[in-house]
């Protein structure tokens, strides 16, 4: 007969069956967890602070005894507990400062190790032997010990550059005027890194090191969203509301910022231009990759459909928040477009768009590359009525950067510096001025972390060109007596030109700028600031200036070059101030064309003499030569 399960047996069957699946599953307990209380939790934190200063990479828990089983019935809350330990005390001590804002530089995870109950899936409880302290990478030695040397000279550069980009900002700017002085300073100090590889999709993977704001500060090595980043931080810390965006489909970051009661987009990475072929955006020769000097304002303050339609930008979402109060919680529209189309760092067409601004006491300062011209000029004025300073040298201007009231101004031949309080323009004494493997030509230059950088080319016919960079403090070059000698500087008030024959001193007349009929050249004259003696006039000043009937030479003239006045003939009256000259002194044909009817008046103690060779050095002997 065969045998017929009762209830019971049933029962009992499947108790057993149902036991047996426990055993299986990940959900069985098969110690005892420890409980982590207070005390426990306070000397984990001791051990991770005895770990920190010493620069271990893990904090030992080993003879604490504490078993944690990660699938429990309370889910791991024991082992989350240790977790969270570790978390905070990684945002207390782990991370470095910028401003108000925090960046981590360690990540603790508890290290475990399998009990003999585990089975070969590693289900069953783990015994937590210790807390590894995670160092980020970067700050890790060979033998994966932390390198606390570099942490804290870390942490004092950044601080300081932090605080280099926060001097740009003063409290009476506006906060768009905020937003552009920091939107250029943080373009003037921050590079893409080349990229690591590329694959088939052309996707480029960089170094993990240049993700984080830390790098735009640390070595001015970042991709964009580090610097989406760093501009958030800077602008929170002036009081401007401000967001990061993330396009996956882009693979990009970008910064959106509060201004006048609306949002607008700013890209501070599209907007750091590159060199193309090895050439900068001036057509210079440039090896590197960063067009020093140039700052794009394509992308900023625009509005969602700018971006959209003109800037092929798509798919943005809110990805951090850094407003004081935290309270963007989704993607803001945007204002409208052609907001600041007016302005003068819009794109207008008036002004050129890839220059640097400054800003001094109410005005900004910046490049008219078209006209050659410094721009002094209100952020609402009317640009056309903006105040303009005529470049130092006949040569082009390239690139303009401040630093408080000063001005530096690099051309083809060197960098001057211009103080926007007195007005004085002298060329700074660098030591590449100096053509020891070539002509040098100054092809970059900007303002950052406190120094002033650029590179300068050197050129020969035996050699390709030498490129070579160099920086200085902005300390010292504040500090550099000019020496403009050789330079030829222009007045702003007649537009005559003059070459500086001894530096700070004297000048020589070069010629002039007017259609004037009259011309004068004075016993001294203020060039950008400088008082300095005119002792001469140069060869071929005004020769052949038929437009000119009367001319006054000043009191402090020595000498006067080769045909300085020849072919003047509509010239009427000379007078000649100075006492000074002799024939030696003044060039062949220095006069040669004078009229037969031309006036002369001289000094009357140099009547007799002057009247000697005047008449040798091309003065018609029909002239009356009188005192």
């Amino acid at each position: 007969m065969k045998k017929r399960f009762t209830p019971k047996s049933l029962w009992v069957i499947s108790t057993l069956a149902l036991l047996f699946l426990c055993l299986l599953s990940p959900c069985t307990a098969f110690a005892k967890e420890t409980e982590i209380t207070g005390e426990i939790l306070a000397e984990i934190n001791n051990r991770l602070e005895r770990a920190f200063k010493a620069g271990r990479a893990e904090a030992d828990l080993s003879d604490m005894g504490i078993i944690v089983n990660m699938y429990s019935d309370k889910i791991g809350k024991q082992y989350q507990k240790i977790l969270d330990a570790g978390e905070a005390f990684a945002e207390e001590h782990g991370f470095f400062v910028l401003g108000s804002h925090k960046e981590s530089y360690i990540y603790p995870s508890p290290i475990l190790k399998e009990t003999e109950d585990c089975d070969k899936y590693g289900v069953g409880p783990n015994r937590v032997t210790g807390i590894g302290l995670g160092w980020d990478a970067f700050y890790r030695r060979a033998d994966g010990s932390p390198d606390l040397k570099l942490i804290a000279a870390t942490q004092k550069k950044v601080t300081q550059e932090y605080e280099y980009a926060l001097s740009v900002v003063s409290d009476e700017m506006t906060d768009v005027e905020k937003a552009l002085a920091l939107y250029d300073y943080v373009i003037a100090m921050s590079n893409y890194p080349d990229a690591e590889s590329i694959d088939e999709n052309g996707i480029a993977t960089y170094n993990s090191e240049s993700y984080s704001a830390i790098s735009v500060f640390r070595d001015n090595i970042s991709v964009c969203v580090a610097n989406a980043t760093a501009y958030c931080y800077l602008l929170s810390d002036c009081g401007i509301p401000c967001i990061r965006v993330d396009s996956s489909g882009m693979e990009h970051s970008w910064a959106m910022v509060k201004v006048n009661g609306a949002w607008y987009h700013t890209d501070p990475t599209w907007d750091n231009p590159k060199y193309m072929d090895g050439w900068t955006s001036l057509g210079d020769v440039n090896n590197d990759i960063w067009d020093l000097g140039a700052a794009g304002h394509t992308y900023f303050l625009k509005s969602d459909q700018e971006m959209k339609d003109e800037l092929q930008h798509y798919g943005w979402e809110i990805s951090a928040d850094y407003t004081k109060d935290g309270s963007v919680k989704k993607t803001p529209k945007s204002g409208p477009s052609d907001s600041f189309q007016l302005a003068f760092f819009g794109d207008n067409g008036y002004w050129t768009n890839d220059v640097h601004y400054h800003y001094v006491k109410g005005n900004w300062y910046f490049l008219n590359r078209v006209t050659n011209q410094i721009v002094k000029t209100a952020l609402g004025r009317n640009p056309k009525k903006a105040e303009k300073l005529d470049a130092p040298t006949d040569n082009r201007m390239k690139f303009l950067y401040g630093s408080g009231k000063f001005l530096f101004i690099c051309e083809d031949d060197g960098i001057w510096r211009y103080n926007t309080q007195s007005g004085e323009m002298v060329k700074l004494p660098l030591a590449e001025n100096k053509a020891g493997r070539g002509q040098p030509v100054f092809t970059e230059m900007n303002i950052a972390s406190g120094r002033l950088n650029g590179v300068v080319v050197y050129t020969s016919q035996e050699s390709d060109p030498i490129p070579k960079a160099f920086s200085y403090s902005l300390e010292k070059v504040r500090k550099m007596k000019g020496d403009s000698a050789g330079s030829i500087l222009t007045d702003s008030k007649t537009g005559a030109k003059y070459r500086i024959t001894k530096a700070g001193a004297e000048a020589a007349f070069c010629g002039t700028g007017s259609a004037s009929a009259s011309v004068t050249i004075p016993a001294t004259v203020t060039l950008y600031g400088k008082k300095v003696k005119v002792t001469s006039v140069a060869a071929n000043a005004l020769k052949k200036n038929r437009i000119i009937t009367s001319l006054t030479i000043g009191k402090n003239v020595k000498t006067i070059g080769k045909n300085a006045f020849n072919g003047c003939t509509k010239l009427k009256t000379i007078t000649i101030k100075t006492t000074k000259l002799t024939e030696k002194k003044v060039g062949a044909k220095a006069f040669t064309g004078t009229p037969a009817k031309a006036v002369v008046r001289v000094p009357k103690k140099c009547l007799k003499s002057y009247k000697s060779w005047l008449v040798r050095k091309g003065i018609n002997k029909k002239a009356k030569i009188r005192s």
